[in-house]
């Protein structure tokens, strides 16, 4: 008769023991639920919650940096700066932004020029800011406003005004950095959607379409 109370409380013991432990490993992989799901929320809340902040372009530290080629010989280079802008951002999405270029900044950089030849830097600059190219005297700035921006090619989607004729551009290889306050892109655009280009044909066609734009921003929070 002992024998057999024995047996049973042991039997009950294990069983009790068994459950125990069963529902304690249950309550640990209930609490890890319950935590990744607070986790996934919490994440959720602040991307949601993420303000929108504005940034405003520090002219004195940005530029645009221009080429221009002309076919089969050289490439022009030069700077040219900017007379205001702003970008507004969630974290380091860009969501809006627009930027307004000096045309009379316009400076050349490269050495393809020959002084005895009368070429000089400050030649060419008059040509490109008489009115056969981005006549400057009527239009003194060109203008760039950010229309979207993806984030999987890194590439914004804005309209490009220039000597007041407005076209849907992009600007590629974006590089943006809310905490350091920098962005940085590649414009490409073909100068004829702009009536940059001389009269004359022949002399025209020594000049390559394309104009190649890259641009380089400082940016400080909006106080």
């Amino acid at each position: 008769m002992k024998k057999n109370t024995f047996l049973a409380l042991f039997v009950a013991g294990s069983a009790l023991l068994t459950a125990c432990g069963g529902g304690g490993s249950a309550e640990k992989g209930g609490e890890k639920e319950k935590k990744a799901e607070k986790k996934e929320k919490t994440e959720m809340k602040d991307e949601k919650s993420a303000k929108e902040m504005t940034m405003m372009v520090d002219t004195s530290q940005s530029k645009a940096m221009w080429a221009g080629t002309l076919v089969g010989v050289y490439t022009h280079t030069g700077n040219v700066m900017l007379e205001k802008g702003m970008l507004t951002a969630k974290g380091d999405k860009i969501t809006g932004g627009e930027f307004v270029i000096d045309m009379n900044s316009m400076v050349a950089t490269d050495d393809n020029y020959n002084p005895e030849e009368d070429k000089t830097p400050e030649k060419l600059i008059g040509h490109l800011q008489a009115d056969d190219f981005f006549a400057v005297k009527n239009h003194p700035t060109a203008s760039f406003k950010i229309k979207s921006y993806d984030e999987a090619s890194n590439t914004i989607t804005g309209d490009l005004t220039v000597r007041g004729k407005t076209q849907e551009e992009k600007i590629t290889d974006v590089k943006f950095n809310a905490e350091e306050g920098t962005a940085k892109g590649k414009l490409v655009f073909d100068r004829h959607e702009y009536d940059v280009a001389y009269t004359m044909s022949m002399k025209d066609m020594t000049i390559n379409d394309e104009i190649e734009v890259m641009v380089d921003l400082k940016l400080n929070p909006k106080s």
